[in-house]
C-alpha cells in the first residue's frame, strides 16, 4: 500500500477531493469542511515508518490568481525575481513564487515558474486604463 492510499485510509470520514500534481510530486487535498482541514492539519500521519509531511496553503479565493511563467528563455532566476517584483509588485501582493529546481541543488529549470498573487490593485489599475482610454 502506498503512502496515498495509507492517508486516504486515515483520511476516512472527510470529504475532500485529492489533486496530484506528478511533475512537482505533490499531492493536494482540498477539503470541503474547515473543520477536517483543520483536524488534518494537527493529526500526525505516517507510512513505513517514516512522516508524511502536510503543509497547509491558502484557500484559492475569487481576488487570488495564479500567473505561470512557461519558459523563462536565456534569463536567469534572480533577473527574473527582479523583473517580477518590479511589474506585478505595484499592482499586486505577491503570496508565493515557486520555481522548478534539482532536488538538493540551486539549479532551476528554464520553465514552470508559478506566482500566486492577490489582485489587489489590479482592478483599480483596469479602471483607470479605461477612463483614460475613454476621454480620448
Amino acid at each position: 500500500m502506498n503512502a496515498v492510499y495509507k492517508l486516504a485510509h486515515d483520511l476516512n470520514g472527510s470529504i475532500y477531493i485529492r489533486k496530484d500534481g506528478h511533475r512537482a510530486r505533490i499531492t493536494y487535498l482540498i477539503f470541503s469542511k474547515k473543520y477536517d482541514a483543520d483536524n488534518t492539519m494537527q493529526r500526525i500521519f505516517s507510512h513505513n515508518i517514516k512522516e508524511i509531511e502536510m503543509y497547509q496553503t491558502e484557500k484559492i479565493e475569487e481576488d487570488i490568481t495564479v500567473v505561470n511563467i512557461p519558459n523563462l528563455g536565456d534569463v536567469d532566476i534572480l533577473t527574473l525575481l527582479d523583473l517580477i517584483k518590479e511589474t506585478i509588485e505595484p499592482i499586486s501582493e505577491i503570496i508565493d513564487i515557486s520555481a522548478l529546481c534539482r532536488k538538493g541543488l540551486t539549479e532551476f529549470l528554464p520553465y514552470g515558474v508559478k506566482i500566486l498573487l492577490k489582485k489587489s490593485l489590479l482592478n483599480q489599475l483596469f479602471h483607470a486604463l479605461l477612463a483614460i482610454n475613454m476621454e480620448e
